[in-house]
């Protein structure tokens, strides 16, 4: 089934000043399609281990040290260095799948 968008990641951080729960950002930029809440990111982590993750909600970003505004999707976090993760195995450029 194909994506029905596509986002394009600069930075993935982790902020945890949200309650109840600390959430992480994907922030980029999207390339195609339209993105909601309740919709589905999936990259892959390993080689045959994908992950899912579930957008919470979608903001504005400024990247001021980029001098830009990007797409925030905001995903809850289950471990404190998830966020580290994800930053490592999806670097800026990265195209991540978005699905319903």
């Amino acid at each position: 089934m194909a994506a029905l968008a596509q986002f394009e990641v600069r930075k993935i951080l982790r902020m945890d000043s949200y309650d109840p729960v600390p959430l992480i950002l994907f922030a980029g930029l999207i390339l195609d399609g339209t993105v909601r809440a309740g919709m589905t990111i999936t990259f892959e982590l390993h080689r045959r281990q994908s992950v899912r993750r579930e957008i919470l909600g979608i903001e504005y970003v400024d990247y001021v040290s980029a001098d830009e505004t990007l797409i925030g999707l905001l995903c809850a976090e289950n471990d404190p260095d998830e966020a580290e993760l994800y930053s490592d195995c999806c670097p800026a450029g990265t195209i991540l799948e978005i699905d319903a």
